[in-house]
């Protein structure tokens, strides 16, 4: 399962706050949780944030023959029941995760080697990733509730 970890200074100084005040963050949690689903969306909306590399001719003309006609965005080929459909989010009382199962998951997010005798070079093109946007919203989820306490 790949898996998103915001690392940011500002958000893990806030979280080590609000746990020294509260031991059960599960609302806030799931905000965050959802928070991140929607980024991850947003990112296959808009084929990367910042944009994933565009597809080789190859695979754009693949994309465009037989019953896939038409204009089919970077992975999304199989509407959302493809690698978007499988992401999935969960939340408890101190953490907010967000992730898939799908196997080709990680050559899609981190690149590499593909296909017969990995001939094919695949480039990232990382969906599992938050905007600044979608940290500065996780912020203020923590600021707000600990401004409540």
């Amino acid at each position: 399962m790949i898996t998103i970890s915001a690392n940011t200074k500002e958000i893990d100084d806030l979280a080590r706050a609000l746990l020294r005040k509260s031991q059960d963050l599960s609302a806030e949690m799931r905000d965050i949780a959802d928070i991140m689903l929607d980024a991850i969306a947003e990112n296959f909306e808009q084929e990367g944030r910042p944009k994933w590399t565009p597809l080789s001719k190859a695979t754009a003309n693949q994309k465009k023959g037989g019953k896939k006609r038409g204009y089919h965005p970077i992975l999304n080929l199989s509407g959302g029941r493809g690698l978007l459909g499988s992401i999935s989010a969960d939340s408890d009382k101190l953490s907010a995760i967000v992730g898939t199962n799908k196997p080709y998951a990680r050559i899609h997010q981190l690149g590499g080697k593909a296909g017969k005798n990995k001939k094919v070079t695949i480039p990232p093109r990382p969906f599992l990733m938050l905007a600044q946007d979608d940290e500065d919203e996780i912020a203020e989820v923590l600021l707000r509730l600990l401004s409540n306490l």
